[in-house]
C-alpha cells in the first residue's frame, strides 16, 4: 500500500470503503498472483542480467492488475468508471517504474525500461476487446514528479470525487468526520500555495485547479446532505487568500504574474523522468518494432480469416479495375470512331462559290 495514501486513510477512517483505497488494496493482492500464461514481459525484455529482475517483476505484476481489471469491467463492478480506474493503474505503474529506475541500473536497463511499457501495452491488447484499458497508450510519458505534495494532492482530490459519487459506500457517515476531511483538504491547499515560493508551487497549478473544482462540487453536495456542515468556500489557486500567515512566500498580488513567468523547462528534466536512451537503443527498438509488425501482418495474412478476406477483397478489386479499364477502352474507341466520322462529314461538304 502506498505510504501517503495509508497515512491519509489512517487519519480519516471512512475513506477505507471508497474506491481509491480499495483499488490500491486490490492491486496489492494482484501483485502476489502467479505469472500470466500469456505474459509478454520476457518476450521483449532482456533477462540475463540480475539488475533487470525488478523491472521484469514489475511488468508481471502490472499484467496481473490488467487481467484483474478486465474481470472487473466484464462483471460491471468498475465499468462505469473504467477510465478513472485505468488512470489509477497508470499512476501506480509510472510511480513504481520511476522508483525502480532510481534503485537499479544495469547494462541493458535503458532498453528494458522502454520494453517494460511496450510489453504491458502488448499484453493489454491480448485482453478482451472493450474490457481493456483504452487510455494506457501513453504509459511511460507521465510527467508527474511523484513527490509527497503531488501524491497527497492526487489522493485527496480523488477521494473528494468518490465522496460525492459513492457516498452510499461510506459506513455510518457522520458530519463531524466529513467536515474534518474538508478542513484537512483546505489546510493542505493553503499550505501548498502559501508556504512555498511561487516558482515552486507553480508546478502544481493544474493539480490545484483540479482539486479546487472537486472540492467545490463535493462541499456543496455534503452541505445539502448535512446542513450542519459549515459551507466552505474556497478561492481558485490564483485568487486564494492565505489565512493566518504573517509571512506568505507567494503573495496574492504577485502570484498570477509569478506563475505566468514560470516557463516550462525541458519536460524530461522538469519532471525528473529521464529515460536516457542512447541512439543504439532507439534504433534497436524501431527495427524490432518494424519486424514485429511485419511478422504480425504476415501471420494474419497466411493463417487467419482476415488473410482470406483480404485476398478475396484484392481479387474483387482487381476484377473491378479490369472491367472498368475494358469499359474505358471501349468508350475511348467509340469516341475516336465518332470523331473520325464527324471529320469525314465536314470535309465532304462541297465548296460553294
Amino acid at each position: 500500500m502506498d505510504a501517503i495514501l495509508q497515512e491519509i486513510v489512517t487519519t480519516h477512517q471512512f475513506l477505507r470503503k471508497l474506491p481509491v483505497y480499495t483499488f490500491y488494496e486490490e492491486m496489492n493482492e494482484d501483485e502476489q498472483k502467479s505469472i500470466q500464461e500469456n505474459s509478454m514481459c520476457k518476450t521483449y525484455m532482456i533477462t540475463q542480467e540480475s539488475g533487470n529482475d525488478m523491472l521484469i517483476e514489475l511488468c508481471q505484476k502490472a499484467e496481473n492488475i490488467l487481467k484483474s481489471l478486465e474481470g472487473s469491467f466484464i462483471d460491471g463492478s468498475k465499468q462505469s468508471n473504467k477510465e478513472r480506474y485505468c488512470n489509477y493503474f497508470k499512476y501506480w505503474l509510472n510511480f513504481k517504474a520511476k522508483k525502480t529506475d532510481f534503485e537499479n541500473y544495469s547494462h541493458n536497463y535503458n532498453y528494458n525500461y522502454s520494453m517494460l511499457y511496450r510489453s504491458i501495452m502488448t499484453y493489454n491488447l491480448t485482453l478482451g476487446g472493450k474490457y481493456t484499458c483504452d487510455n494506457i497508450t501513453d504509459i511511460g510519458s507521465d510527467k508527474n514528479e511523484f513527490d509527497e505534495i503531488s501524491k497527497k494532492l492526487f489522493y485527496i482530490t480523488e477521494n473528494l470525487y468518490w465522496i460525492r459519487n459513492k457516498y452510499g459506500m461510506i459506513e455510518n457517515p457522520d458530519s463531524s468526520s466529513l467536515y474534518k476531511y474538508l478542513v484537512y483538504c483546505t489546510d493542505f491547499y493553503n499550505k501548498i500555495i502559501c508556504e512555498n515560493k511561487c516558482e515552486e508551487n507553480a508546478r502544481y497549478k493544474s493539480n490545484l485547479e483540479e482539486f479546487h473544482g472537486e472540492f467545490d462540487k463535493t462541499s456543496k453536495y455534503l452541505y445539502q446532505l448535512h446542513p450542519e456542515i459549515k459551507k466552505k468556500e474556497l478561492e481558485s489557486p490564483i485568487q486564494h487568500k492565505c489565512k493566518d500567515q504573517t509571512l506568505t512566500l507567494c503573495n496574492l498580488e504577485t502570484r498570477s504574474v509569478e506563475w505566468a513567468k514560470q516557463s516550462m523547462p525541458d519536460l524530461d528534466y522538469y519532471y525528473g523522468y529521464e529515460m536516457e536512451y542512447d541512439s543504439t537503443t532507439i534504433i534497436t527498438t524501431v527495427v524490432f518494432s518494424i519486424i514485429m509488425m511485419l511478422f504480425l501482418l504476415l501471420f494474419l495474412y497466411k493463417f487467419t480469416p482476415l488473410g482470406t478476406s483480404l485476398r478475396h477483397y484484392l481479387q474483387r478489386k482487381n476484377k473491378i479495375c479490369n472491367t472498368f479499364n475494358e469499359f474505358k477502352k471501349k468508350i475511348l474507341q467509340k469516341y475516336k470512331n465518332n470523331e473520325i466520322k464527324s471529320q469525314n462529314w465536314t470535309y465532304s461538304i462541297p465548296y460553294q462559290h
